[in-house]
Protein backbone atom coordinates (compact mmCIF):
# COMPACT_ATOMS: atom_id res chain seq x y z
CA UNK A 1 0.00 0.00 0.00
CA UNK A 2 1.07 3.15 -0.82
CA UNK A 3 1.59 6.30 1.17
CA UNK A 4 -1.13 7.97 0.13
CA UNK A 5 -3.50 5.00 1.19
CA UNK A 6 -1.62 4.56 4.52
CA UNK A 7 -2.25 8.05 5.20
CA UNK A 8 -5.67 8.15 4.31
CA UNK A 9 -6.41 4.85 6.08
CA UNK A 10 -4.54 6.47 9.18
CA UNK A 11 -6.66 9.39 8.63
CA UNK A 12 -10.23 7.74 8.54
CA UNK A 13 -9.58 5.83 11.84
CA UNK A 14 -8.78 8.83 13.85
CA UNK A 15 -11.69 10.81 11.92
CA UNK A 16 -13.68 8.02 12.76
CA UNK A 17 -12.78 8.17 16.84
CA UNK A 18 -12.76 11.82 16.69
CA UNK A 19 -16.32 11.88 15.50
CA UNK A 20 -17.40 8.45 17.79
CA UNK A 21 -16.02 11.28 20.68
CA UNK A 22 -18.32 14.42 19.56
CA UNK A 23 -21.04 12.04 19.40
CA UNK A 24 -20.74 10.52 22.78
CA UNK A 25 -21.07 14.08 24.16
CA UNK A 26 -24.27 14.19 23.21
CA UNK A 27 -26.77 12.63 25.42
CA UNK A 28 -28.68 10.20 22.70
CA UNK A 29 -25.30 9.03 21.53
CA UNK A 30 -24.23 8.66 25.04
CA UNK A 31 -27.48 6.42 26.41
CA UNK A 32 -27.10 4.12 23.08
CA UNK A 33 -23.98 3.54 23.70
CA UNK A 34 -24.15 2.57 27.22
CA UNK A 35 -27.43 0.06 26.30
CA UNK A 36 -25.68 -1.39 23.12
CA UNK A 37 -22.64 -2.05 25.73
CA UNK A 38 -24.66 -3.37 28.20
CA UNK A 39 -26.58 -6.07 25.58
CA UNK A 40 -23.18 -6.92 24.72
CA UNK A 41 -22.16 -7.96 28.04
CA UNK A 42 -25.29 -9.34 28.74
CA UNK A 43 -24.63 -11.75 25.57
CA UNK A 44 -21.07 -13.29 27.26
CA UNK A 45 -22.67 -13.74 30.71
CA UNK A 46 -26.19 -15.75 29.06
CA UNK A 47 -24.08 -17.84 26.03
CA UNK A 48 -21.97 -19.20 28.91
CA UNK A 49 -23.95 -22.07 29.61
CA UNK A 50 -25.10 -23.32 26.06
CA UNK A 51 -21.66 -23.10 25.09
CA UNK A 52 -20.29 -25.69 27.93
CA UNK A 53 -23.55 -28.00 26.98
CA UNK A 54 -22.47 -28.00 23.35
CA UNK A 55 -20.29 -31.01 21.56
CA UNK A 56 -17.78 -29.33 19.56
CA UNK A 57 -17.50 -32.30 17.11
CA UNK A 58 -21.21 -32.61 16.72
CA UNK A 59 -21.65 -29.02 15.41
CA UNK A 60 -18.72 -29.41 12.97
CA UNK A 61 -20.86 -30.93 10.32
CA UNK A 62 -23.96 -29.28 10.96
CA UNK A 63 -21.67 -25.18 10.98
CA UNK A 64 -19.80 -26.57 7.76
CA UNK A 65 -23.63 -27.51 5.77
CA UNK A 66 -24.54 -24.03 6.83
CA UNK A 67 -21.53 -22.68 5.39
CA UNK A 68 -22.12 -24.10 2.30
CA UNK A 69 -25.19 -22.85 2.05
CA UNK A 70 -24.16 -19.86 2.80
CA UNK A 71 -21.73 -19.88 0.00
CA UNK A 72 -23.88 -21.37 -2.23
CA UNK A 73 -26.45 -18.70 -1.87
CA UNK A 74 -23.96 -16.32 -2.53
CA UNK A 75 -22.99 -17.27 -6.12
CA UNK A 76 -26.61 -17.85 -6.99
CA UNK A 77 -28.36 -14.53 -5.61
CA UNK A 78 -25.48 -12.29 -3.99
CA UNK A 79 -24.05 -9.18 -4.42
CA UNK A 80 -20.82 -9.43 -2.77
CA UNK A 81 -19.00 -7.17 -5.46
CA UNK A 82 -21.05 -4.02 -3.89
CA UNK A 83 -18.36 -4.30 -1.32
CA UNK A 84 -15.61 -3.15 -3.72
CA UNK A 85 -17.44 -0.27 -5.01
CA UNK A 86 -16.34 3.52 -4.10
CA UNK A 87 -18.15 6.01 -2.39
CA UNK A 88 -18.42 9.35 -4.86
CA UNK A 89 -15.69 11.03 -3.27
CA UNK A 90 -13.21 8.02 -3.95
CA UNK A 91 -14.45 8.08 -7.37
CA UNK A 92 -13.46 11.54 -7.76
CA UNK A 93 -10.12 11.79 -6.47
CA UNK A 94 -8.89 8.06 -6.23
CA UNK A 95 -10.14 6.51 -9.32
CA UNK A 96 -7.93 8.82 -11.21
CA UNK A 97 -5.25 9.20 -9.26
CA UNK A 98 -1.81 7.81 -9.85
CA UNK A 99 -2.30 4.60 -7.44
CA UNK A 100 -2.21 1.14 -8.25
CA UNK A 101 -5.28 -0.75 -8.61
CA UNK A 102 -4.05 -3.54 -6.07
CA UNK A 103 -3.81 -1.35 -3.09
CA UNK A 104 -7.21 0.58 -3.96
CA UNK A 105 -8.73 -2.75 -3.29
CA UNK A 106 -6.68 -3.50 0.19
CA UNK A 107 -7.87 -0.36 1.61
CA UNK A 108 -11.57 -1.28 0.45
CA UNK A 109 -10.57 -4.89 2.09
CA UNK A 110 -9.33 -3.20 5.25
CA UNK A 111 -12.69 -1.11 5.72
CA UNK A 112 -14.69 -4.26 5.85
CA UNK A 113 -12.54 -5.80 9.21
CA UNK A 114 -14.24 -3.65 10.98
CA UNK A 115 -17.83 -5.23 10.44
CA UNK A 116 -15.68 -8.65 10.63
CA UNK A 117 -14.42 -7.54 14.26
CA UNK A 118 -17.65 -6.76 15.26
CA UNK A 119 -19.50 -10.10 13.90
CA UNK A 120 -16.49 -11.73 15.39
CA UNK A 121 -16.80 -10.56 18.95
CA UNK A 122 -20.76 -11.07 19.03
CA UNK A 123 -20.03 -14.61 17.78
CA UNK A 124 -17.78 -14.82 20.83
CA UNK A 125 -19.96 -13.69 23.41
CA UNK A 126 -22.98 -15.83 21.65
CA UNK A 127 -20.34 -19.05 22.41
CA UNK A 128 -18.09 -18.06 25.19
CA UNK A 129 -15.69 -20.31 26.80
CA UNK A 130 -14.49 -21.63 29.89
CA UNK A 131 -10.81 -19.95 29.58
CA UNK A 132 -9.29 -16.70 28.47
CA UNK A 133 -6.99 -18.74 26.34
CA UNK A 134 -10.12 -20.52 24.46
CA UNK A 135 -11.87 -17.19 24.14
CA UNK A 136 -8.91 -16.11 22.30
CA UNK A 137 -8.67 -18.77 20.04
CA UNK A 138 -12.54 -18.97 19.13
CA UNK A 139 -12.01 -15.54 18.80
CA UNK A 140 -9.61 -15.84 15.67
CA UNK A 141 -11.38 -18.86 14.34
CA UNK A 142 -14.62 -17.00 14.06
CA UNK A 143 -12.55 -14.12 12.86
CA UNK A 144 -10.64 -16.38 9.70
CA UNK A 145 -14.08 -17.73 9.13
CA UNK A 146 -16.00 -14.85 8.74
CA UNK A 147 -13.07 -13.13 6.53
CA UNK A 148 -13.02 -15.70 3.95
CA UNK A 149 -16.17 -16.02 3.71
CA UNK A 150 -16.52 -12.15 2.99
CA UNK A 151 -13.32 -12.74 0.91
CA UNK A 152 -15.35 -15.76 -1.66
CA UNK A 153 -18.57 -13.52 -2.00
CA UNK A 154 -16.87 -10.43 -2.88
CA UNK A 155 -14.74 -12.92 -5.63
CA UNK A 156 -18.14 -14.44 -6.96
CA UNK A 157 -19.78 -11.48 -7.02
CA UNK A 158 -17.12 -10.04 -9.15
CA UNK A 159 -17.59 -13.08 -11.55
CA UNK A 160 -21.28 -13.21 -11.45
CA UNK A 161 -20.95 -8.93 -12.47
CA UNK A 162 -19.43 -9.77 -15.62
CA UNK A 163 -21.20 -12.87 -16.29
CA UNK A 164 -24.54 -11.30 -15.58
CA UNK A 165 -24.09 -9.72 -19.61
CA UNK A 166 -24.05 -13.26 -21.13
CA UNK A 167 -26.82 -14.70 -18.63
CA UNK A 168 -24.92 -18.34 -19.01
CA UNK A 169 -24.56 -17.92 -15.14
CA UNK A 170 -27.99 -17.29 -14.46
CA UNK A 171 -28.77 -19.90 -16.45
CA UNK A 172 -26.86 -22.43 -14.14
CA UNK A 173 -28.02 -21.40 -11.25
CA UNK A 174 -31.56 -21.67 -12.48
CA UNK A 175 -30.81 -25.45 -13.25
CA UNK A 176 -28.66 -26.21 -9.98
CA UNK A 177 -31.13 -24.18 -7.49
CA UNK A 178 -33.95 -26.43 -9.51
CA UNK A 179 -31.85 -29.81 -9.17
CA UNK A 180 -31.58 -28.82 -5.16
CA UNK A 181 -35.60 -27.98 -5.34
CA UNK A 182 -36.35 -30.97 -7.29
CA UNK A 183 -34.47 -33.05 -4.54
CA UNK A 184 -36.19 -31.78 -1.95
CA UNK A 185 -39.55 -32.43 -3.37
CA UNK A 186 -38.45 -36.06 -3.95
CA UNK A 187 -37.67 -36.24 -0.66
CA UNK A 188 -40.59 -34.73 0.64
CA UNK A 189 -42.29 -37.12 -1.39
CA UNK A 190 -40.91 -40.46 -0.03
CA UNK A 191 -39.99 -41.21 -3.65
CA UNK A 192 -36.13 -41.03 -3.13
CA UNK A 193 -34.90 -42.67 0.13
CA UNK A 194 -32.44 -40.95 2.91
CA UNK A 195 -31.00 -42.09 5.82
CA UNK A 196 -33.38 -42.49 8.94
CA UNK A 197 -31.11 -39.57 10.80
CA UNK A 198 -29.76 -36.14 10.16
CA UNK A 199 -26.45 -37.28 11.88
CA UNK A 200 -25.75 -40.28 9.96
CA UNK A 201 -27.21 -38.46 6.82
CA UNK A 202 -24.15 -35.73 7.55
CA UNK A 203 -22.18 -38.36 8.55
CA UNK A 204 -22.09 -40.81 5.30
CA UNK A 205 -19.25 -40.56 3.10
CA UNK A 206 -20.49 -38.25 0.01
CA UNK A 207 -21.79 -35.28 2.52
CA UNK A 208 -18.35 -36.14 4.40
CA UNK A 209 -16.41 -35.43 0.71
CA UNK A 210 -19.07 -32.50 -0.22
CA UNK A 211 -18.47 -30.67 3.17
CA UNK A 212 -14.87 -31.60 3.49
CA UNK A 213 -13.43 -27.83 2.01
CA UNK A 214 -15.91 -26.08 4.21
CA UNK A 215 -15.14 -27.82 7.52
CA UNK A 216 -11.21 -26.12 6.78
CA UNK A 217 -12.62 -22.65 7.91
CA UNK A 218 -15.38 -23.64 10.39
CA UNK A 219 -12.94 -26.27 12.70
CA UNK A 220 -10.63 -23.38 14.45
CA UNK A 221 -13.59 -21.21 15.14
CA UNK A 222 -15.81 -24.71 16.75
CA UNK A 223 -13.04 -26.87 18.08
CA UNK A 224 -11.43 -24.38 20.29
CA UNK A 225 -10.08 -27.05 22.29
CA UNK A 226 -8.83 -29.92 20.00
CA UNK A 227 -5.21 -30.23 20.44
CA UNK A 228 -4.77 -29.76 16.70
CA UNK A 229 -6.35 -26.50 16.77
CA UNK A 230 -2.81 -24.54 15.61
CA UNK A 231 -2.74 -26.74 12.91
CA UNK A 232 -6.10 -26.11 11.42
CA UNK A 233 -5.94 -22.30 12.01
CA UNK A 234 -3.12 -22.32 9.88
CA UNK A 235 -5.24 -24.38 7.15
CA UNK A 236 -7.89 -21.76 7.35
CA UNK A 237 -5.52 -18.70 7.07
CA UNK A 238 -4.02 -20.63 3.87
CA UNK A 239 -7.41 -20.73 2.83
CA UNK A 240 -8.32 -17.26 3.60
CA UNK A 241 -4.90 -16.11 1.55
CA UNK A 242 -5.96 -17.90 -1.43
CA UNK A 243 -8.90 -16.05 -1.13
CA UNK A 244 -7.64 -12.84 -0.95
CA UNK A 245 -5.52 -13.80 -4.10
CA UNK A 246 -8.08 -14.87 -6.33
CA UNK A 247 -9.96 -11.38 -5.11
CA UNK A 248 -7.59 -9.78 -6.60
CA UNK A 249 -7.35 -11.85 -9.68
CA UNK A 250 -10.84 -11.31 -10.26
CA UNK A 251 -10.94 -7.80 -9.63
CA UNK A 252 -8.17 -6.74 -11.99
CA UNK A 253 -9.98 -9.01 -14.77
CA UNK A 254 -12.96 -7.59 -14.00
CA UNK A 255 -11.95 -3.78 -13.38
CA UNK A 256 -14.62 -2.30 -15.37
CA UNK A 257 -17.41 -4.10 -13.53
CA UNK A 258 -15.63 -3.03 -10.58
CA UNK A 259 -16.02 0.35 -11.89
CA UNK A 260 -18.89 0.13 -13.13
CA UNK A 261 -20.32 -0.86 -9.99
CA UNK A 262 -18.67 2.93 -8.56
CA UNK A 263 -20.31 4.36 -10.93
CA UNK A 264 -23.94 3.14 -10.26
CA UNK A 265 -23.67 3.94 -6.51
CA UNK A 266 -22.55 7.26 -7.52
CA UNK A 267 -25.42 7.68 -9.84
CA UNK A 268 -27.85 6.05 -7.42
CA UNK A 269 -26.54 8.18 -4.17
CA UNK A 270 -27.33 11.62 -5.49
CA UNK A 271 -30.89 10.78 -6.54
CA UNK A 272 -34.29 11.66 -4.36
CA UNK A 273 -36.66 8.81 -2.81
CA UNK A 274 -36.58 6.63 -5.88
CA UNK A 275 -33.09 6.89 -6.60
CA UNK A 276 -32.74 2.77 -5.46
CA UNK A 277 -35.00 2.07 -8.25
CA UNK A 278 -32.10 2.67 -10.63
CA UNK A 279 -30.03 0.50 -8.78
CA UNK A 280 -31.64 -2.59 -9.34
CA UNK A 281 -33.23 -4.84 -11.78
CA UNK A 282 -37.12 -3.63 -13.20
CA UNK A 283 -39.60 -4.39 -10.78
CA UNK A 284 -42.09 -6.85 -11.54
CA UNK A 285 -45.49 -5.02 -11.98
CA UNK A 286 -44.93 -2.17 -13.63
CA UNK A 287 -46.26 1.21 -12.36
CA UNK A 288 -50.05 2.42 -14.34
CA UNK A 289 -49.71 6.03 -15.70
CA UNK A 290 -52.98 6.81 -13.93
CA UNK A 291 -54.21 6.14 -10.34
CA UNK A 292 -54.07 7.18 -6.80
CA UNK A 293 -50.77 8.67 -5.38
CA UNK A 294 -50.89 6.95 -2.29
CA UNK A 295 -50.38 4.02 -4.35
CA UNK A 296 -47.65 5.06 -6.39
CA UNK A 297 -45.67 5.80 -3.12
CA UNK A 298 -46.34 2.31 -1.96
CA UNK A 299 -45.80 0.67 -5.45
CA UNK A 300 -42.08 3.15 -5.23
CA UNK A 301 -41.57 1.34 -1.48
CA UNK A 302 -42.25 -2.43 -2.60
CA UNK A 303 -40.16 -2.17 -5.51
CA UNK A 304 -36.63 -1.13 -3.68
CA UNK A 305 -37.50 -4.45 -1.67
CA UNK A 306 -39.17 -7.16 -4.51
CA UNK A 307 -36.24 -7.23 -7.06
CA UNK A 308 -37.16 -9.84 -9.70
CA UNK A 309 -34.00 -11.59 -8.86
CA UNK A 310 -34.21 -11.26 -5.40
CA UNK A 311 -37.92 -12.30 -5.04
CA UNK A 312 -36.86 -14.99 -7.46
CA UNK A 313 -34.49 -16.32 -4.71
CA UNK A 314 -36.62 -15.87 -1.54
CA UNK A 315 -39.42 -17.80 -3.40
CA UNK A 316 -36.58 -20.61 -4.71
CA UNK A 317 -35.30 -20.73 -0.92
CA UNK A 318 -38.95 -20.72 0.66
CA UNK A 319 -40.39 -23.52 -1.60
CA UNK A 320 -36.61 -25.58 -0.95
CA UNK A 321 -37.09 -25.16 2.74
CA UNK A 322 -40.75 -26.02 3.10
CA UNK A 323 -40.21 -29.48 0.78
CA UNK A 324 -36.80 -29.82 2.75
CA UNK A 325 -39.28 -29.79 6.07
CA UNK A 326 -41.62 -32.06 4.71
CA UNK A 327 -39.02 -34.14 4.15
CA UNK A 328 -37.54 -33.85 7.93
CA UNK A 329 -40.81 -34.46 8.75
CA UNK A 330 -40.60 -37.81 6.83
CA UNK A 331 -37.79 -38.98 7.77
CA UNK A 332 -36.53 -37.67 11.08
CA UNK A 333 -39.81 -36.23 13.12
CA UNK A 334 -37.34 -34.86 15.47
CA UNK A 335 -35.32 -32.81 13.18
CA UNK A 336 -38.39 -31.09 12.26
CA UNK A 337 -39.88 -30.52 14.76
CA UNK A 338 -36.18 -28.43 15.48
CA UNK A 339 -35.91 -27.08 12.52
CA UNK A 340 -40.11 -25.57 12.83
CA UNK A 341 -39.09 -24.34 16.10
CA UNK A 342 -36.61 -22.43 14.97
CA UNK A 343 -38.78 -21.18 12.50
CA UNK A 344 -41.42 -20.45 15.10
CA UNK A 345 -38.36 -18.67 16.84
CA UNK A 346 -37.27 -16.08 13.95
CA UNK A 347 -40.90 -14.92 13.63
CA UNK A 348 -41.00 -13.81 16.82
CA UNK A 349 -37.53 -12.16 16.06
CA UNK A 350 -38.61 -10.83 12.63
CA UNK A 351 -41.86 -9.68 13.83
CA UNK A 352 -40.20 -7.32 17.00
CA UNK A 353 -36.48 -6.58 15.51
CA UNK A 354 -37.36 -7.22 11.92
CA UNK A 355 -38.79 -2.90 12.26
CA UNK A 356 -35.30 -2.03 13.16
CA UNK A 357 -34.22 -3.31 9.60
CA UNK A 358 -37.24 -3.23 7.13
CA UNK A 359 -36.95 0.45 6.73
CA UNK A 360 -39.16 0.87 3.27
CA UNK A 361 -41.15 3.70 4.68
CA UNK A 362 -41.43 7.31 6.36
CA UNK A 363 -37.70 6.30 8.35
CA UNK A 364 -36.46 6.10 4.53
CA UNK A 365 -37.98 8.95 2.96
CA UNK A 366 -37.70 11.10 5.61
CA UNK A 367 -34.61 13.03 4.04
CA UNK A 368 -36.65 13.33 1.35
CA UNK A 369 -39.61 15.08 3.30
CA UNK A 370 -39.89 18.10 1.01
CA UNK A 371 -40.33 15.92 -2.30
CA UNK A 372 -42.86 13.73 -0.71
CA UNK A 373 -45.02 17.06 0.43
CA UNK A 374 -45.17 17.80 -3.06
CA UNK A 375 -47.12 14.65 -3.93
CA UNK A 376 -51.03 15.43 -4.19
CA UNK A 377 -51.23 13.73 -0.85
CA UNK A 378 -52.49 14.51 2.70
CA UNK A 379 -49.90 14.17 5.65
CA UNK A 380 -51.90 10.95 7.20
CA UNK A 381 -52.71 9.57 3.65
CA UNK A 382 -48.72 9.83 3.00
CA UNK A 383 -47.74 8.79 6.26
CA UNK A 384 -50.32 5.40 5.46
CA UNK A 385 -49.03 4.54 2.38
CA UNK A 386 -45.56 4.42 3.86
CA UNK A 387 -47.17 2.43 6.72
CA UNK A 388 -48.66 -0.36 4.67
CA UNK A 389 -45.16 -0.94 2.42
CA UNK A 390 -43.04 -2.02 5.16
CA UNK A 391 -45.57 -3.57 7.06
CA UNK A 392 -46.75 -5.36 3.68
CA UNK A 393 -43.28 -6.58 3.61
CA UNK A 394 -42.78 -7.74 7.62
CA UNK A 395 -46.34 -9.61 6.68
CA UNK A 396 -44.81 -11.13 3.72
CA UNK A 397 -41.60 -12.63 5.65
CA UNK A 398 -43.33 -13.60 8.49
CA UNK A 399 -46.11 -15.81 6.75
CA UNK A 400 -43.05 -17.36 5.43
CA UNK A 401 -41.51 -18.22 8.27
CA UNK A 402 -44.69 -19.09 9.93
CA UNK A 403 -45.38 -21.84 6.68
CA UNK A 404 -42.42 -23.26 7.92
CA UNK A 405 -42.97 -23.34 11.26
CA UNK A 406 -46.11 -25.07 10.79
CA UNK A 407 -45.13 -27.76 8.82
CA UNK A 408 -42.43 -28.45 11.10
CA UNK A 409 -44.19 -28.53 14.03
CA UNK A 410 -47.54 -30.22 13.42
CA UNK A 411 -45.89 -33.45 14.05
CA UNK A 412 -44.40 -32.27 17.56
CA UNK A 413 -47.24 -33.77 20.36
CA UNK A 414 -45.88 -30.67 22.62
CA UNK A 415 -48.07 -28.73 21.23
CA UNK A 416 -51.74 -28.67 21.61
CA UNK A 417 -53.76 -30.12 19.28
CA UNK A 418 -55.71 -27.29 17.96
CA UNK A 419 -51.85 -25.88 17.15
CA UNK A 420 -51.24 -28.56 14.82
CA UNK A 421 -54.22 -28.29 12.70
CA UNK A 422 -54.56 -26.03 9.26
CA UNK A 423 -56.97 -23.84 10.29
CA UNK A 424 -54.70 -22.84 13.27
CA UNK A 425 -52.29 -21.63 10.51
CA UNK A 426 -54.69 -19.87 8.24
CA UNK A 427 -56.04 -18.05 11.27
CA UNK A 428 -52.01 -16.81 12.35
CA UNK A 429 -51.76 -15.98 8.94
CA UNK A 430 -54.71 -13.56 8.77
CA UNK A 431 -53.50 -11.77 12.21
CA UNK A 432 -49.82 -11.41 10.92
CA UNK A 433 -51.11 -8.20 8.74
CA UNK A 434 -52.52 -6.74 11.87
CA UNK A 435 -49.45 -7.78 14.04
CA UNK A 436 -46.85 -6.05 11.40
CA UNK A 437 -49.26 -2.76 10.98
CA UNK A 438 -48.52 -2.26 14.88
CA UNK A 439 -44.80 -2.55 14.88
CA UNK A 440 -44.47 -0.97 11.95
CA UNK A 441 -46.64 1.93 13.30
CA UNK A 442 -44.62 2.02 16.33
CA UNK A 443 -41.51 2.55 14.25
CA UNK A 444 -43.17 5.32 11.98
CA UNK A 445 -44.53 7.17 15.04
CA UNK A 446 -40.72 7.56 16.39
CA UNK A 447 -40.29 8.96 12.96
CA UNK A 448 -42.56 11.64 13.18
CA UNK A 449 -41.96 12.57 17.05
CA UNK A 450 -38.56 11.99 17.28
CA UNK A 451 -37.10 12.42 13.70
CA UNK A 452 -33.09 13.21 15.00
CA UNK A 453 -33.24 9.79 16.54
CA UNK A 454 -34.03 8.05 13.01
CA UNK A 455 -30.54 7.82 11.29
CA UNK A 456 -28.98 6.05 14.26
CA UNK A 457 -31.69 2.77 13.97
CA UNK A 458 -31.12 0.62 11.02
CA UNK A 459 -26.75 0.54 11.44
CA UNK A 460 -24.51 -1.30 12.33
CA UNK A 461 -21.00 -1.31 13.18
CA UNK A 462 -20.72 0.81 16.71
CA UNK A 463 -22.22 0.60 19.79
CA UNK A 464 -24.24 3.03 19.53
CA UNK A 465 -26.38 1.80 16.63
CA UNK A 466 -26.65 -1.34 18.40
CA UNK A 467 -27.79 0.16 21.27
CA UNK A 468 -30.12 2.32 19.37
CA UNK A 469 -31.67 -0.86 17.52
CA UNK A 470 -31.83 -2.63 21.43
CA UNK A 471 -33.88 0.64 22.77
CA UNK A 472 -36.42 0.68 19.55
CA UNK A 473 -36.85 -3.28 20.36
CA UNK A 474 -37.82 -2.25 24.06
CA UNK A 475 -39.89 0.31 22.97
CA UNK A 476 -41.64 -1.91 19.83
CA UNK A 477 -42.72 -4.61 22.28
CA UNK A 478 -43.74 -2.48 24.74
CA UNK A 479 -45.77 -0.04 22.27
CA UNK A 480 -46.96 -2.62 20.41
CA UNK A 481 -47.96 -5.00 23.54
CA UNK A 482 -50.43 -2.11 24.31
CA UNK A 483 -51.91 -1.58 20.76
CA UNK A 484 -52.42 -5.26 20.40
CA UNK A 485 -54.64 -5.66 23.91
CA UNK A 486 -57.90 -4.88 22.54
CA UNK A 487 -57.28 -7.49 19.97
CA UNK A 488 -55.63 -10.18 21.90
CA UNK A 489 -58.88 -10.12 24.13
CA UNK A 490 -60.68 -12.69 21.74
CA UNK A 491 -57.82 -15.15 22.36
CA UNK A 492 -58.76 -16.94 25.62
CA UNK A 493 -61.26 -18.82 23.97
CA UNK A 494 -59.71 -19.96 20.88
CA UNK A 495 -58.97 -23.54 21.51
CA UNK A 496 -62.57 -24.38 22.15
CA UNK A 497 -63.90 -22.65 19.61
CA UNK A 498 -63.00 -24.74 16.26
CA UNK A 499 -61.55 -24.20 13.27
CA UNK A 500 -64.18 -21.28 11.94
CA UNK A 501 -63.81 -19.30 14.94
CA UNK A 502 -59.82 -19.42 15.07
CA UNK A 503 -59.96 -18.54 11.31
CA UNK A 504 -62.21 -15.86 12.00
CA UNK A 505 -60.35 -14.70 15.34
CA UNK A 506 -57.41 -14.37 13.04
CA UNK A 507 -59.20 -12.12 11.13
CA UNK A 508 -60.61 -9.95 13.36
CA UNK A 509 -57.18 -9.14 15.42
CA UNK A 510 -56.18 -7.56 11.95
CA UNK A 511 -59.52 -5.45 12.06
CA UNK A 512 -59.23 -4.27 15.67
CA UNK A 513 -55.51 -3.39 14.89
CA UNK A 514 -55.95 -1.49 11.42
CA UNK A 515 -58.93 0.94 13.07
CA UNK A 516 -56.32 1.55 15.70
CA UNK A 517 -53.62 2.18 13.16
CA UNK A 518 -56.47 4.10 11.66
CA UNK A 519 -56.78 6.59 14.74
CA UNK A 520 -53.09 6.82 15.30
CA UNK A 521 -52.19 7.96 11.42
CA UNK A 522 -55.10 10.58 11.80
CA UNK A 523 -53.52 12.03 14.60
CA UNK A 524 -49.71 12.24 13.46
CA UNK A 525 -50.22 13.04 10.01
CA UNK A 526 -50.94 16.50 12.06
CA UNK A 527 -47.35 16.09 13.96
CA UNK A 528 -45.92 15.24 10.29
CA UNK A 529 -47.45 18.15 8.58
CA UNK A 530 -45.72 20.12 10.84
CA UNK A 531 -42.56 18.66 10.71
CA UNK A 532 -39.00 20.24 9.46
CA UNK A 533 -36.44 17.55 8.48
CA UNK A 534 -33.17 19.34 8.34
CA UNK A 535 -29.65 18.41 7.24
CA UNK A 536 -28.51 17.95 10.83
CA UNK A 537 -31.09 15.40 11.97
CA UNK A 538 -29.92 13.57 9.17
CA UNK A 539 -25.98 13.69 9.66
CA UNK A 540 -26.79 12.80 13.25
CA UNK A 541 -24.51 16.24 14.61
Amino acid sequence: MSDALRYLATRTVVNAARRLARRLRQPRYFITALAGLAWLAFLGRAGVPRAQAADPAAALPAAALGAMVFVVWGWLFGTGARALAFSPAEVTWLLPAPLRRTGLVNLKLLRLQGLVLLNSVLWVLLLPSTDVGATLRRMLGVWCLLSTVALHRIAAGLLRSRAAGSRWLRLVGAVVAGALLGLALLMASGTLAAPAHTEAWLGSPPMRALLWPFTIPVRPAIMVDAPNWASSLLAALALMALHLVWVHRAERSHEDSSTMQSLAHLDGSTGGPAASLRRGSAPIVPLARTGPAAFALVWKNAAAVARRRGLFGAALLWMALCAGVEAFVRLDAAAAAYVGAFAATWVGFALFTGPQFIRNDLRHDLPHLASLRALPLRADTLLAAELVSSASTLTVLTAALTVVAFLGLRVSPELPVWLRQWPALVGILLALPGFSLIVMLVQNAGAVLFPEWTHLTGRTGSAAALGTNLLGVIVTMLAGSVLLLPALVLLPDVPESGGRAIIGTGAMISVVALAECWLVVRWLGGRLERLEFTDEMSAGE
